[in-house]
């Protein structure tokens, strides 16, 4: 039976999401979910869509525990999630 996860890496991850969505009002109508994994040490998965238009970041674990460790968030999480923020907003006002 696998371990169960520990909530810290989606809070992690969840708050990290909440930060730049309230940061950009441009992105208030955007929905963000951080899904945990499949199994113990496969990545973590950040859904952001709006209407029809979606896309997927994908946190490998290691990125996670840097992020725990240091406090900080990773600078190629963050900008993948800014470039799939920004994707989707351009992409839902095309009407795709």
């Amino acid at each position: 039976m696998p371990e169960p996860l520990q909530p810290g890496p989606l809070k992690l991850l969840s708050n990290l999401v909440q930060k730049m969505v309230l940061q950009n009002s441009k992105f208030s109508g955007v929905e963000c979910r951080v899904l945990p994994p499949v199994m113990r040490g496969q990545p973590y998965v950040i859904q952001v869509s709006m209407g029809r238009v979606m896309r997927q970041v994908i946190v490998d674990p290691l990125a996670i525990r840097r992020m725990e460790v240091s406090g900080q968030a990773e600078a190629a999480v963050v900008r993948e999630l800014q470039n799939s923020l920004q994707n989707v907003m351009r992409l839902s006002q095309r009407g795709h």
